[in-house]
This record gives C-alpha cells, structure tokens and sequence, in this order.
C-alpha cells in the first residue's frame, strides 16, 4: 500500500477509528528573547561519586515547588531517591535520540536555528541532576486530557521526558537515566561528505568535518520558565554542497548529532527523487506504523537507486519538526492518540540535494456536530439528570463514541460506543456544572456541546420561561394570542410576564398574567422575546426563533432568494452572499436586511441587491438569512447552505449567573520555574454579591474548571492581577453605612482553585465604588477606583507585596456629580501608576495622569489633555497599555464628536505624556448598523497594539476583536467578530500568553459567561 492510503492512531478505548493522512511541511519557529544563566554546571569539576553524593545531600534540603501537596512531594523525592539507587552519574554530553537538536536553516539570512535538548535536563541550566525535580513537582499532574503530547516547544514539553502528555512518576526515568549528562555548548560543523557523521551518538566526527565555532550555553536566547530555549549561528561564506550538523559538548566528549541541513545540491546536482509507503494506515492506538522510503532514488549517483541517498528525515505528526534522521529507508513509529497526522519525508544524496514528498488527502473529513440536552438542568441537590446526546450527528460519516465530562473540569468521566445511548449523573453538590458532551465520527474528527446544570443546596433558583402564539401570520390588523402558561419556576413563582413583541430590547406589554392578546397593526416579520420574573426577583428571557409573518391584505409578499457561496476557507472563512434573485410580484423590494450567523438578530440592512461579502472570524455550524420588505411592508425570508469555519474563534460556556456585571482576566505564571501556567477569570454577580473564578490551563485554553467562589459578598466591579506568582482580585464592597468600598482577595495557589480570607483594603461608606483597575507597582498590588455620583477616581496601595495591610485611599481626580461613570483604566508607566479616564460621562476630555512616586502617594493636580471635546457615551472601561519597547502610554477610547461611531487610538510621543499621537478611526467597524462601542481591552503582542471592545445597537450586539499590522498602529487588519449570538460583550476582559488570545465577557441577555478563544498564529 502506499501513502495515497490512511493513516490514524485511534485511542485503545476507541476502536474502529478510520482517519485520514494529510500531509504537510512547516517552518521551524525562530528564536526569542535573551536571558543569561549560570557559567558552570554543578558537576563540571567533581568527579561522578562526588557529584552524586553531593546531589544526594541537595535532595534532602529541596524546597517544595509552590502549589504542591506536601505528602505529595515527599513521595516524589522518595522515588527520586529509588531512581538513583545504584545509578552512577555520567559527566559527559548527552548520547540519547531524545537529546538530538532538530536543525533549521534560514538560506535568507544564513542562520542555523535549533532548540535546546538534553533529556532529563527539565530546568534547562545545562545539566540533568536533583534540580530537574522540581519542575517536574511544579508541573505535577499537569495533562493534554489525551489530546496527545504536549505542544512543542513549551515548557511542559521540556518536562515531559517520557512524551506521554502527562506530568508524572514515569517522568522520573529520564533524570536516573541521564544523571548527570550536561551541554556546556553545542559545536557547529559543516562537511562535504555526510560519512563524517558520527558512526554513533558519542562517536568522534570524521576527519573531513571542519569545526565551525561553538555557541555557549549561555548564549541561548528565551527564558527556560516559558519554553524551550533556542540557539542561533550566522554562518559565513555558505555555499552549495555542504552537509551542516551540530552536537552538545561538556568539554571532553560531544553527544547526540542533530540532523543534517544544506543549503542546497553541488552544482549540476540533481536534487533526489523522495518517496514512501506506509503499512498499516490505520487502526487502533496504540498503532504502530511502519516507514518504507526504499523507493526513493538520486537519478544521477553512483548507482542510480536507493543506495545513493545518504540521509532520510522524518516527521511523523506533521508540526514541521524533524523527528527521525536514520541513513536506513526503514522505520517505525507508535501512534499512542486518536487524530490526523501529517507525515513528511526529506532526503538527501550525497551532493547535499534534498526532496521532500508531502501528500494531501483530497476528501477532508466533515466534523460532526454536537447535540446535547439535559431533562432537567436546575433543581436542588442531589439531583439525577439524564443527558440526551442523541441528535448529534455527522453529514459524511457517523459518529462512533459519545463522552461525558458532568462536571466540566476537562475530564470525561463516562463514554459510549452507541450513540443513541443516554447518560445517568446523580448530582450531590450544589454548584454550576458545565456538562459536556464530546463525540468523535469515523474518521477522528470531534466536536463538543455544554449544557450548564445549576445546583442549588437551598435560595432561589431563575425561572425557566416558554411560551406559544397563535395564529402565526395573517393580515393586518391581526390579532395574536400568546400563552406563557408552560414557563417555570422550579423554586417558586413567576410574578411578572414582559413581551418585546419586535425584539428591540423595549419592553412592549408587562402583566401578572400569562396569557395576553397583542394586535399588530403593521405587516412586518416579527421576532418575540419574554422575559420572566419570579418572586425571588430573579429574571430569565426566552427568544422564539420563529418569526411571526404578518402582511398587508392589498400587498403580495415579496420572494426572497439568498445565494451563498464560501469563497475563501480557512481563518477568516469568507462567504459571498447574493440577494439578487429575489422579486417582489406587486411593487419593489425597498429593504435587504442579512442575519449572518442565523441566530435570528440581522446585523446588517441596505436598501440594493448588492452582493455582501461576509467574513466568518468563528467556528461553528452558521446558516445566513436573508430578510427582504417590500415597499408596502411585506416581509420574506429564505436561508441557504450551512457555513462550517473549522479555524478562528472558539466560545465555551464558563457559567450562567442571574445578573451580570463584570468580568476580569490574567495569565499567571506560577511554581519553580514558572511551569504552573493558568489563564484565571473572575466575575461578579450584581445581586447575589459572590465573587466567583475558574481557571484553565496554558496550552488548553478552552477547558475552564468549575467555578469556585473567591469571595462571598462583592458589588458590581472585579479587576484581577497576578501577585507574587498568585493571582489576587480587587473588587467592590457592597453599599451601606461604613460598608461601601474596595475589598481585596489573593488565591492559595498559583491556579485559582482556592481563595484566601477577603478583606477590605479601603471603605468608603454607603458611596462605595462602581469601576476598578489593577495594577502593580513598586512590587505592591494597588487599584485605582472610580465612584460614578461623584466623578471621584481614587487609589488604594498595598502596603506590602502580598497585600495584607493598604495605606489610605489617595483621591486622583474630583469631577463633581453625575449619574453615569465614565471611562477609566490603569496602567504602570516608568515605574509610576497612571490612569487614564474621562473627565465627563457624555461629553469632556481624555485625560491622563501619572503618579510623581512608585507607591501612588502623590499624584498631580493638573492632568495631561490627551484630546478635548470627545464625545463618548457611557464607556464603562477604555482600553490601556504601556508600549513595551519605550515604556510610553497608550489609550483607546470611542468618539462620537462627528455624529458617527470611531475608534480613537492615542499614543504618547514622550513618557510624561505632555505629547500625543492621535490616530483616529484605524479600525474597520462592520457587522452592525449604527453600533455604539464600550468595554474596551488593550494589549501588546509584541509591539503590535491589539484591542477588543462591544459593538451593539438596539437590536443586538457583537464582540470585536482588532491587531495593529505593526508596532506604528496606523494600519490594522480586518475587525474580527468573536461572538454575535445573543448580546454579547458586556464587560469583556482580553489577555494572552503569546500562543493564544483568550478574551472573557457576559451575554448581557442571558448572563452567561463565556470565553472566546484562538490561536495567536492565525
């Protein structure tokens, strides 16, 4: 068989699976930025039983990696410990595979590229011995959730010796076996000849290798606590026909050659003929698979055949990483996880040509899609629901095992190979679980769905609204009856019905009653929207998907006709959408009106039949509508083909809170060496008064845990920091007499799964406050506060690094009374804090201020005019940040001076802020007509400012997204919607980690929160 076949690596606990090879060469990543480390390795002048004997002793005196149980580590250095019984450490390179550098060349610039390697060596400082523990305590327990090995590259990935996708006692073996093995610097050599390899792993070159140079250890570039370093060599005078490698060295002995690369064939060589066979190409995990290059050939060598090529490269999954160099054509390689993998081989003859053959599967599999309910999803504990997956489905296969995660913390706990079969949890704890289901179709592919369980021990639980209306069209004046009759409360009563009978967010008809008539007197299409309330004030709205058609007895309907066409896959999926064979048999179509996503709000209106060019920024399954009104006021739809991107935005469900109000994200590093790395939200509920947060893992940041509550009574407003490898919250202490303030609260671990005791770092009385920005300065934490009545913009600093005590609140600015809060963020510039904010509510200036000292002490009395006249709305929060390459401030805010909506970037040209670059309207607002903007993030990618703000208007809203082309700001991609279903973007908060743009906000409607997340790369 050849490789036109397949190729899977089903899991064991899922057979059957038929997947397939795709095939794919990527560039290897450049290097980053520089640290140094220390000159000598602990072992470079002991000999092997000294040097043990004293790692023995530093075992015993190890500190425990922050976040880990004790009893825990003492097991862990007791296998330690068994590890290294009769080992006998061995002071020289490392001479495994696993501890070969994977080789890049840039023929552009001249640059050999590779990253560090050393088995065992899980701190990077150079050499395997007891301090490579404590990574491993760090991190341990840490998983992909059998999503395979870890990303390459990352810091779990240095850690996980054993490649598993998972920190633990196995990943002790590496160290035992390695004890000792250290990398003072790698050799650069280059040859004519690849005989001049080393015959094996710590063999000597041949005598035709000429020794380029050697790079120091310290001379890698990167920070060991956030991924693996990297090295860089210029070469000089290159030329065709060399063979380029290099080796790990300790001093006295080299190790484990990396693969070779060329810059390209001798001249009049012909470059190679590469080519290949797998067997077998698919089955279970774990699979092995066998390689067989015996086809390939060099037309012009020796022989002519195979004999001819020298060298033959492999990488097995695809990520463009050599994982094999063998002068054999034959090999193996276990697949231990289901999925598509992309195999390539590079080869080489003598002459230093080279070919790569990659072949590409020419049917892509479809994913299925996800479908699950629940019988009952609220109630008081213990509660037994039983979870229906059955409507999932598959358009070009079928679906072959269903999971079940029923607590939502990224492990399923149940699966089935029938997908018609149902799940049974009995739920004993009171808390909101988001149950997911996860299901995989025949050839590998998967797709999840949540549904949010709400337990409740005892309170009040939302009411469940649902409702009916007959006729559904008919002329005008029509006259509907709506029954409301089958809503709920499982706890209680509904006391309140409220109708929005054209869904523009205004309530139309409020009655005790749940039955009412409504007459429409215009002919239109209608979408209904009931909001119900129950005797515990808790409030939940219902949207009926199904438009209410209502005509004009003299008026024919118009037809409406929408063809859609995806011409551009990929991250962003265009599709083209074209309303020009729709008619209207007595008159003229005066209105197109286009809900993009199908969720039943249309984002957009015009008054032509011109084609719409959509970008879709989100996965998903969307189907376009078209609506179309004649010009007497009939209304029609029609909707086309489903759009499926399978690149861009992906949204979780975190929670469901009754009354949203703020949301706050950070990115935590943690532990020894920064391996505990976290994404942490926090949010608050405006009636209910708990602070809640969840955490999600680095490398997975779309498996949130299920939320824990980090402070029993806050008000409206949280902003959440990192402080001292923890994260910590500031938020809003409830009103009332000698009550009202700021309250401050730090987590027990570097991952947010437990909260200390709150306190209250400052009390205002009953005025309280009603917007907060977190910072840290002068290594204290502090906040920066804004009071809506009285324009007042205070700020409170720790007076301590880990925030046990605060000095008095410092007032920053007095504006007087209003009834709204204006803009308002913080930020750090050249040590100080600052805070930039807004004058007025409405209407007023952008002003800054810094404060004259590191601790916030003194601030200024006159602020810093960034621009004058800006008329703003009610912003809530602008976005703010500090330019990493000259530390200067920067804001972004909405104007409405003009009449029209616009983003406004300010940049400070020096760091007092006495100058400004203004740079008005750079960023593309589509998808809604007239859309106000508010919630403002901004962050830096490097240099390159990137923002995330809400658009909305009457009807619905829309989460935006926005990255500068470069670091000058004045030119930005196209605006990227993140989520449009429902109202989202209320207090949305943006971070990111380098990999992944991770972006927390509430459904203003139904109060769920959710995260939104892609790759950084796309």
């Amino acid at each position: 068989m050849t490789m036109s076949g397949l190729l899977a690596r089903p899991d064991s606990a899922v057979p059957g699976l038929f997947l397939p090879l795709l095939a794919l060469v990527l560039a290897v990543p450049s290097c980053g930025g520089q640290a140094s480390r220390p000159e000598q390795p602990a072992g470079a002048n002991q000999n092997p039983a000294a040097f043990m004997s004293t790692q023995l002793t530093e075992l015993e005196n190890l500190p425990m990696p922050d976040g880990m149980d004790a009893a825990r580590w003492e097991e862990l250095k007791s296998a330690m410990r068994s590890q290294l019984a009769g080992v006998k450490a061995v002071l020289a390179a490392p001479a495994t595979p696993a501890s070969a550098a994977k080789l890049a060349l840039d023929e552009l610039t001249l640059t050999l590229s590779w990253g560090y390697a050393c088995q065992g060596d899980y701190d990077q400082n150079r050499e395997v011995n007891i301090a490579d523990l404590s990574p491993l305590g760090s991190g341990f327990g840490t998983t992909t959730n059998g999503l395979g090995p870890f990303p390459p590259g990352s810091v779990e990935s240095m850690v996980d010796g054993d490649s598993n996708g998972e920190l633990n006692i196995a990943d002790l073996s590496p160290i035992g076996s390695n004890f000792g093995r250290r990398v003072e610097k790698y050799n650069i050599y280059r040859s004519l000849s690849i005989d001049d390899l080393p015959a094996s792993n710590g063999g000597p070159v041949g005598s035709g290798a000429e020794l380029l140079g050697s790079l120091p250890h310290n001379q890698a570039t990167g920070i060991p606590s956030q991924g693996q370093l990297q090295f860089s060599f210029q070469l000089e005078n290159a030329a065709p026909g060399w063979f380029y490698f290099v080796r790990p060295a300790d001093g006295n002995s080299e190790g484990t050659p990396s693969n070779v690369a060329s810059f390209g064939a001798k001249p009049d060589n012909l470059a190679p003929l590469a080519s290949f066979t797998a067997e077998p190409q698919s089955g279970d995990a774990p699979l092995v698979v066998s390689f067989d290059a015996s086809g390939s050939s060099d037309l012009d060598g020796v022989n002519g055949d195979i004999s001819d090529i020298v060298q033959f490269l492999w990488d097995f999954d695809g990520d463009g990483i050599v994982d094999e160099s063998s002068t054999a054509p034959t090999t193996q390689h276990t697949y231990l996880q289901p999925g598509q993998f992309n195999v390539t081989l590079t080869v080489f003859d003598s002459g230093a040509g080279q070919a790569s053959l990659s072949i590409a599967d020419p049917l892509p599999n479809e994913p299925p899609t996800a479908v699950l309910t629940a019988d009952q999803p609220i109630g008081n504990v213990p509660l037994s629901v039983v979870f229906d997956p059955t409507a999932s489905s598959d358009t070009d296969g079928s679906i072959i095992v269903t999971e079940m995660d029923f607590d939502g913390d990224g492990n399923f706990d149940d699966f089935s190979t029938d997908p018609a079969e149902s799940y049974t949890h009995l739920y004993e704890t009171a808390g909101n679980f988001s149950a997911t289901l996860r299901v995989t179709d025949d050839r590998g592919a998967q797709a999840t769905a949540v549904v949010l369980v709400q337990l409740s021990a005892q309170g009040n639980l939302p009411p469940l609204p649902q409702f009916s209306f007959q006729p559904d069209s008919g002329e005008v004046p029509l006259e509907v009856e709506f029954d409301a009759s089958a809503s709920t409360d499982p706890d209680g009563t509904i006391v309140s019905y409220d109708w929005d009978f054209n869904n523009d967010g205004l309530v139309d008809d409020s009655s005790p009653d749940p039955v009412l008539q409504h007459v429409f007197t215009d002919a239109g299409t209608f979408i209904v929207r009931l909001t119900v309330t129950d005797d515990g004030g808790l409030s939940t709205s219902s949207i009926f998907t199904d438009p209410l058609e209502v005509s004009d007895p003299g008026n024919l309907a118009p037809l409406a006709v929408l063809s859609v066409e995806v011409t551009q896959a990929g991250f962003p999926t265009i599709v083209s959408l074209d309303p020009s064979a729709s008619s209207d048999p007595d008159g003229t179509i005066s209105q197109y009106e286009y809900d993009f996503d199908g969720d039943g709000d249309f984002e957009i209106s015009v008054n032509d039949d011109s084609v719409q060019q959509y970008p879709f920024y989100r996965t998903g399954s969307f189907s376009p509508v078209l609506r179309v009104t004649d010009n007497d006021g009939a209304s029609a739809t029609d909707s086309d083909i489903s759009v499926q991107p399978t690149e861009g935005w992906a949204t979780v469900l975190v929670d469901t809170v009754p009354n949203p109000s703020d949301t706050s994200l950070a990115f935590v590093t943690s532990g020894i060496n920064g391996l505990t790395r976290r994404f942490v939200v926090c949010y608050t509920d405006s009636v209910d008064g708990a602070l809640r947060s969840s955490n999600a893992p680095a490398f997975l940041p779309t498996g949130w845990t299920t939320p824990v509550l980090a402070a029993p009574a806050s008000g409206d407003a949280v902003s959440l920091i990192e402080v001292d490898d923890r994260p910590a919250a500031f938020f809003t202490l409830p009103g009332g007499s000698g009550v009202g303030g700021v309250g401050y609260v730090r987590a027990l671990d570097g991952k947010g799964t437990g909260w200390g005791e709150p306190l209250a770092a400052a009390t205002f009385g009953a005025a309280g406050a009603d917007r907060l920005s977190a910072v840290v300065t002068a290594g204290n934490p502090g906040v920066v506060s804004c009071h809506g009545s009285s324009l007042l913009i205070r700020f409170i600093a720790a007076t301590d690094a880990t925030g046990t005590a605060f000095a008095a609140p410092v007032d920053v600015f007095s504006g007087g009374s209003s009834a709204q809060v204006p803009g308002m963020r913080a930020l750090v510039v050249d040590g100080n804090p600052a805070v930039f904010h807004l004058n007025a509510p409405v209407f007023g200036d952008m002003e800054y201020r810094a404060a004259t000292t590191a601790s916030g002490s003194s601030w200024p009395t006159e602020p810093r005019t960034v621009l004058q006249d800006v008329k703003t709305g009610t912003q809530g929060y602008i976005g703010a940040a500090t330019k990493l390459s000259n530390g200067f401030p920067m804001v972004a805010f909405q104007d409405l001076g003009d009449a029209s909506t616009k983003v406004v970037l300010a940049i400070a040209t020096v760091i007092d802020g006495s100058s400004w670059l203004i740079i008005e309207d750079p960023v593309d607002l589509p998808f809604l007509d007239g859309a106000l903007l508010s919630d403002f993030s901004l962050e830096l990618l490097g240099d390159r400012p990137l923002m995330v703000f809400r658009m909305r208007n009457q009807g619905n809203s829309a989460l935006a997204f926005a990255i500068a082309d470069d670091a000058s700001a004045l030119s930005w991609g196209d605006t990227e919607i993140l989520d449009g279903t429902g109202r989202p973007g209320q207090s949305c908060s943006l971070v990111h980690n380098g990999t992944h743009f991770v972006v927390s906000h509430f459904d203003q409607a139904t109060g769920e929160l959710r995260i939104s997340t892609r790759p950084t790369s796309l």
